[in-house]
């Protein structure tokens, strides 16, 4: 994905979270190791909680994030923090 961004907008910055500022990350489907791979990528502000159910249920969700190695504060901004954020800023 990088490479073919360079190549096509070679001006464009190359910090992938620059690039995509508008960009918010649904968890419902990831294990513990894409979620804490999600949050070196994007950060845990720009991940929300998902579910996809009823192709997971609820509670999986959540035991994906309680399975990582991510800080108390990413797990929270993860849960809850982010999308309350993104919620008040198009109120």
């Amino acid at each position: 994905m990088e490479y073919v961004t360079e190549v096509r907008t070679p001006n464009a910055p190359r910090d992938l979270r620059e690039r995509m500022r508008n960009v918010y990350v649904d968890s419902g489907s990831m294990g513990p190791r894409a979620l804490e791979l999600s949050v070196q990528l994007f950060g845990s502000d720009r991940i929300m909680l998902g579910t996809d159910y009823p192709f997971f249920p609820t509670s999986r969700s959540q035991e994906a994030i309680d399975e990582t190695n991510l800080t108390a504060d990413q797990k929270t901004m993860i849960r809850k923090t982010t999308a309350e954020l993104l919620l008040e800023k198009y109120q």
